[in-house]
């Protein structure tokens, strides 16, 4: 099982806005102090607030890390109403967690945000540049007070835009900003995607020997 890895702590993750599982279950496969929220969240934030109660409540012993947002949000499929009234269904991914923060203290207070999350993957896949689209969630950060800031995916490129020297600048920026303590390159499950760590024969690739180097 994946959280059997030798010297890696795998962080579980509630991945859909439903009741969450009861805690001895994640006690029992996921040892981590930490717990993620959804992954990449298609809904309004608004939608969200109950499940992260129930989060919040049930997992008190935890340090939570917030929904992993990419970059650009992402459309959701019908009209969200946001704290100041008007409604979208277009967000940017700091867009949608600071409705959720909004939401949610107006409803509950603090929303225990341990950890802010985000991805960012290169275009064409999204349009995030690590070198200036980091800050937004470093000032977020800032402003909550949260002392760390995870990129929970992200990779060096795909289809023909892979390049060892993005994934070079991306990670020696990211270490050396205080706030950016975790890192996580995604690999697609398809090696031939151009940006896998291993290939097929279960040798680094460049992007992996770069990744390992650093």
């Amino acid at each position: 099982t994946s959280w059997d890895i030798p010297n890696v702590e795998f962080v579980p993750m509630i991945s859909t806005p439903v009741d969450p599982p009861d805690v001895p279950q994640y006690n029992e496969v996921a040892p981590s102090r930490y717990l993620a929220g959804a992954n990449e969240p298609s809904y309004c934030p608004v939608d969200y607030i109950e499940t992260w109660h129930t989060i919040v409540t049930r997992f008190s012993d935890r340090l939570l890390v917030s929904p992993g947002v990419g970059l650009s949000g992402g459309k959701i499929y019908k009209p969200c109403t946001r704290p100041d009234g008007s409604s979208t269904d277009v967000f940017t991914g700091a867009m949608w967690i600071s409705d959720l923060r909004t939401f949610y203290m107006q409803r509950y207070g603090d929303p225990h945000f341990a950890v802010l999350s985000f991805h960012c993957y290169p275009p064409p896949e999204t349009s995030c540049n690590a070198l200036h689209d980091t800050q937004q969630f470093i000032d977020l950060a800032n402003e909550w007070n949260i002392p760390e800031v995870w990129v929970t995916e992200w990779d060096s490129g795909k289809w023909g835009s892979q390049s060892v020297e993005r994934e070079r600048q991306w990670i020696d920026y990211w270490k050396s900003l205080p706030r950016i303590t975790r890192i996580a390159y995604y690999q697609n499950t398809d090696p031939l995607d151009g940006s896998y760590l291993i290939d097929l024969n279960g040798n680094l690739t460049i992007y992996g020997t770069a990744y390992k180097m650093h």
